[in-house]
């Protein structure tokens, strides 16, 4: 389906915080939960791996490096079936206690079997601090 010219305008000028020049609504969701997230809560999302990577992803990752703390950061390939979009998990916080200097746990899972990756996510030993 096709979006009027006048909504894509509004979900720009709404989200233009983190628009760079594409409009992908993964970015929509992280930011509007961003927004609408309380003190001491997390937010987790399994996302296209693009957020980790993409110029136009860009202002969404400063927006969160700025104002979250990010606890775990997974690269994990593709994960679904009949979708060839790598992915990646992205959970963070927001809280009081925010530094620049915070620890992120980091794992690349991209390269490992699907059908291995569950049993993996709960192995520390991948996981890169």
């Amino acid at each position: 389906m096709k979006r009027a010219k006048y909504e894509l305008e509004y979900l720009q000028q709404v989200n233009r915080e983190i628009i760079v020049r594409m409009i992908d609504s993964f970015m929509y969701f992280v930011y509007q939960g961003c927004r609408k997230l309380k003190p001491n809560r997390h937010f987790g999302m399994i996302l296209p791996d693009v957020v980790l990577y993409q110029k136009d992803n860009e202002k969404l990752r400063n927006f969160i490096l700025k104002n979250f703390k990010i606890n775990f950061l997974l690269n994990m390939g593709n994960v679904f079936e009949k979708v060839t979009r790598p992915s990646s998990i992205l959970i963070f916080e927001r809280s009081k206690s925010y530094s620049s200097k915070n620890v992120i746990n980091t794992a690349d899972l991209s390269t490992v079997d699907k059908v291995n990756k569950p049993s993996l996510i709960l192995d520390e030993s991948y996981f890169v601090v």
